[in-house]
């Protein structure tokens, strides 16, 4: 469907084949608007929605919720996700900055962003095995937490561009690099939360710069048998005033720590290889070993 000005949907969508969406008017005159769900037919499908500069996609309901979708992306234009759910079997892609108009999860393969995420005072969750972040993902009020947690329970996770294809027993598959790492490095989140509960798969940070978390930073794994160790090879900052929790049934193993307010730390045998900095309690729940003098 192509048209010269906006195109709204009001009413539940179903999309019976590869669906691409065109508006060419700059500016809200091409907003491509969706007030309900937007689901797949029998068989999981594409949807491509293209704007022009200024216009946006506007997503009012759930997205593959009841039927998951195979493929969504987003060219050109802007994103305004008011949905709290947005699922595909494979790829989503937005390449305009995105804004959250209530706290959303999105589900697929793989996510991609060509540019920046505004929170404002929601929750984002994105359960992906691969993630590229294009620009600073940014909160306000210290309400909304940041989620980033693999799809598949497996999935390895690496933190830094210090990780190598070793780092995680195995090339780790979900990467940020310091670059990316620095993108969700803002102080208005209420926490930023990495790795999933359910997670089998390994940790690794390793850092090429001195990052210094602003927010509250948690990093885990499954908490009963069968969780992924959590490796911290280089030296780990969160502000002084924000708590740091690492937690899985794995092991764990500490570089140092220069500073954090209260830190918690459980795993299934835990190393510490650094001297660790806290201003506030420290609480280590699992038999420790030092692997230094510390």
């Amino acid at each position: 469907i192509t048209t010269t000005g906006a195109q709204t949907y009001t009413g539940a969508v179903t999309l019976g084949s590869d669906i691409v969406l065109t508006s060419s008017a700059a500016g809200t005159s091409g907003d491509i608007t969706f007030s309900s769900t937007i689901d797949s037919s029998v068989s999981a499908r594409a949807l491509t929605i293209t704007t022009a500069s200024g216009a946006h996609a506007i997503f009012g309901g759930k997205v593959g919720n009841t039927s998951i979708l195979n493929t969504l992306s987003i060219s050109a234009g802007l994103t305004t996700v008011n949905s709290d759910t947005i699922k595909t079997s494979s790829t989503q892609t937005y390449t305009g900055a995105v804004t959250l108009g209530a706290s959303s999860t999105l589900t697929a393969s793989g996510i991609t962003f060509g540019s920046t995420v505004a929170m404002a005072g929601n929750s984002l969750t994105l359960t992906a095995n691969a993630l590229s972040l294009g620009g600073t993902v940014s909160a306000t009020g210290a309400t909304g937490t940041l989620t980033i947690q693999p799809n598949t329970v497996a999935t390895t996770i690496g933190l830094g561009s210090g990780i190598t294809s070793s780092s995680c027993g195995v090339a780790c598959s979900l990467v940020l690099s310091d670059a990316q790492l620095g993108y969700i490095n803002g102080s208005g989140f209420a926490g930023v939360i990495i790795g999933s509960t359910s997670g089998t798969g390994a940790v690794a940070y390793n850092t090429g710069a001195d990052i210094t978390f602003a927010s509250p930073l948690t990093i885990r794994s499954q908490s009963v048998s069968g969780g992924g160790s959590i490796t911290i090879s280089d030296t780990l900052n969160v502000g002084s005033t924000n708590n740091l929790t690492i937690s899985t049934y794995g092991a764990v193993s500490l570089s140092a720590i220069n500073t954090a307010n209260v830190l918690a730390v459980t795993g299934n045998g835990i190393t510490l290889n650094g001297s660790i900095t806290t201003t506030g309690t420290q609480t280590y729940t699992g038999a420790v070993t030092l692997g230094s003098d510390v």
